[in-house]
Parts: structure tokens; C-alpha cells; sequence
């Protein structure tokens, strides 16, 4: 199992997250451009580029110019309004650097642009909720009973307000709890 530099929750220096490269084509008018990552490493440019498949889906990619792959997203349309990312992954060795929060950022963009106005996601990972709650997805009433039980509350016990939430999640993520039952949560984009 790799090192990994940063934990679960653990806030990423500003100076390690990826940034987009001077000189990089705007992705929302082209469908690539180019990050970097200035420290450690996994220092150098990341690609990242849109694979379209019409307008059933699209696939968000991200490769490192020498080391490979390092993640990606894929979304399929469930109806007019509404997309689901049903896959979505970061190599270990590049977590903490805020890839995959830019890969939702990038996700909600393209979704925008498909005129899709619903996002949902359905994960079982607490660092994958986490970083949905953060960026203003909610959890759907289903999500919401899927995680109450992972954290053992009862149906008389009030749900806990996001930072709470927030907290406990990373909790059970560094007491090394993992995975909890698949929870759905979504984001209307505007």
C-alpha cells in the first residue's frame, strides 16, 4: 500500500494543490487543458481531457505526462436534466492534491454546457462524500438513512448539520472504518 501524503479531511496546502498551467487553454472553451503540480514527486503537467461519447456520456481524464494515468470521471445521462457520475477514480500516489475535487468542478461544467441541471453520485467512500458536501452536493433522503445507520444513530436522533457531519465522517475515516453503505447525493447546478 502506498504512503499516502495526506489524510482524509486533512486540509491541502494551497502550494501542493494542482493548478492549472500558465498558458493552458481555457477547458470550458476547448475540452483540455493542462495542470500542475509544483511540488514532490509527482511534480510536472497533468493533461486533461474530455472523451465524449455523443450525448449518451462523457469521460474526464487526467494523465501525467511521463508517469501515465492518474484518474478520471465518467457520467451517463439517466434523463434530460439529470447526469450520474457512475465512475470516478484518483491513483492513490495523487490523492490530497485536490484532483478530484477539480474533477467534479469540471464534471458540473460540461454537465452545465449538456444543459443538464442535476448531478448525482452514488458511493459507499466517506472521502468521496466528503468531498461532495464540501463543494455543496446533498444528500438524497436514502443517502441520508445510509449514513445514519454507518454511524449508528438512531431515527430519533437529530441528523447532523454539515460540519458535524463533516467531522464525523473523518473520524471514522482515520479510525480506518472505511466504506459505509452506498449513499446517493446530489447537486441541482444552476
Amino acid at each position: 500500500m502506498s504512503a499516502r501524503k495526506h489524510f482524509i479531511g486533512q486540509r491541502v496546502p494551497i502550494t501542493e494543490r494542482v493548478k492549472r498551467a500558465k498558458g493552458s487553454s481555457s477547458f470550458k472553451q476547448t475540452g483540455t487543458t493542462v495542470w500542475e503540480i509544483k511540488t514532490g514527486k509527482n511534480k510536472g503537467k497533468l493533461d486533461v481531457c474530455i472523451i465524449d461519447a455523443k450525448n449518451e456520456g462523457f469521460d474526464l481524464e487526467v494523465n501525467h505526462r511521463k508517469q501515465g494515468y492518474v484518474g478520471g470521471f465518467s457520467l451517463i445521462r439517466l434523463t434530460n436534466n439529470t447526469w450520474k457520475i457512475f465512475d470516478r477514480f484518483v491513483v492513490d500516489d495523487y490523492r490530497g492534491y485536490a484532483i478530484g475535487r477539480n474533477l467534479f468542478r469540471l464534471a458540473e461544467q460540461e454537465t452545465k454546457k449538456r444543459r443538464g441541471k442535476r448531478i448525482e453520485i452514488d458511493t459507499n467512500q466517506p472521502d468521496v462524500i466528503l468531498t461532495a458536501l464540501k463543494l455543496g452536493y446533498k444528500l438524497t433522503p436514502y443517502g441520508i438513512n445510509k449514513i445514519r445507520r454507518a454511524l449508528r444513530l438512531r431515527i430519533t436522533d437529530p441528523f447532523p448539520k454539515k460540519a458535524k457531519l463533516l467531522d464525523l465522517l473523518t473520524t471514522r475515516m482515520k479510525a480506518g472504518l472505511g466504506a459505509i453503505s452506498e449513499a446517493t447525493i446530489q447537486k441541482e447546478l444552476i
